[in-house]
Order: structure tokens, then sequence, then C-alpha cells
């Protein structure tokens, strides 16, 4: 993928959740979706991307586990105080 100037771009891994034994945590399970196809892991970055995604924030299908999400961040506001 290519980045237009100014874009960052965050890695967003699929990751298998679990409850430990009373239910308590929730708990990473497998880093890798469970060995999620790219296939399926598209399917669901696009859902993610038709619920989360913004005009300016982008999630992309990449390959197994293994996505994007895309900011066009504005240089200007990354050193900018909370108001």
């Amino acid at each position: 993928m290519e980045l237009a100037d100014g874009d960052i771009a965050f890695r967003c891994n699929l990751v298998t959740l679990k409850y430990n034994r009373d239910r308590t945590k929730v708990v990473m399970e497998d880093y890798s979706g469970g060995h999620i196809s790219s296939g399926e892991a598209s399917e669901l970055i696009r859902d993610v991307n038709s619920r989360l995604g913004t005009d300016t924030i982008s999630f992309y299908p990449g390959v197994s586990y293994r996505h994007l999400m895309v900011w066009p961040a504005d240089p200007q506001t990354l050193n900018a105080s909370p108001s």
C-alpha cells in the first residue's frame, strides 16, 4: 500500500480473545486470529471499516491476521495539547 505524505499507518492484527476460567477477564488466546485465512479476514476488515471507518480513518485488508488502519493526520495537530 502506498501512503501519501502525512499519512500514518497503524498495524491492526486480528486476535482471538476468550474469557479466563472464572469469566472475570478477557485474555488473548491467539495472536493470529486462529490462523484466519486472508479471505475471511478481508470480510471482517471490510465490516470494521464500514462500522468504524470515517472520512479520515480507513481500515485496509492485508494478509491473514495482519491489516492496516490509515490516518491522514494533519501534522499541525500531532503535537497539539488537548483542550
